[in-house]
């Protein structure tokens, strides 16, 4: 009986040397020195969330559908109600550390503002009080609670039927 241990040596060099080669990983991280909090957090969405740029669209400027007048309230989302209802949601976070009262104006119709939680359902009471003033809504957002994104579901009143559990107009 003779030993194989030497062949079978060579053949697993062989086959780590083949197939199992080294790979190159490349990563880019931006350094902004003397940044604060509100760089930092800007510089996050702009390396998140690119500008997407569109082609073939003949209006010079496409106007907000949101606007928000404190630099530590960020849009997170807008977006269609999951409930297929037609309402628009949109969530809205405080990105700098502390309490605010933000101004969100709207640009679009809507009949009623009421806050949601994450699944879009509404609060029993607000986490975030607002006051409506027209197209403008003047809220409290809480510090830094990302669990607690608040939601602000906009009725638009071009309610279509949900598939789910019938009609919500």
């Amino acid at each position: 009986m003779h030993d194989d241990g030497a062949l079978v040596e060579k053949r697993i060099d062989r086959f780590v040397r083949e197939r199992l080669r080294p790979a190159v990983h490349r990563a880019s991280v931006p350094l902004r020195v003397g940044a604060g909090i509100p760089e930092a957090v800007a510089e996050g969405y702009r390396l998140n969330l690119p500008l997407c740029s569109v082609t073939g669209v003949r209006a010079a400027r496409v106007d907000p559908l949101i606007e928000v007048d404190h630099p530590a309230v960020v849009v997170e989302a807008v977006k269609l109600a999951e409930d297929r209802s037609g309402d628009l949601i949109v969530r809205l976070s405080e990105t700098h550390g502390s309490r605010v009262r933000a101004r969100v104006i709207r640009h679009f119709a809507a009949t009623d503002v009421t806050e949601t939680d994450l699944l879009e359902r509404p609060l029993a009471a607000p986490r975030a009080p607002f006051a409506a003033d027209g197209s403008a809504l003047t809220l409290e957002l809480p510090a830094l609670l990302p669990a607690l994104l608040p939601a602000v579901r906009a009725l638009t009143g071009s309610h279509a039927p949900n598939e789910f559990d019938g009609d919500f107009g």
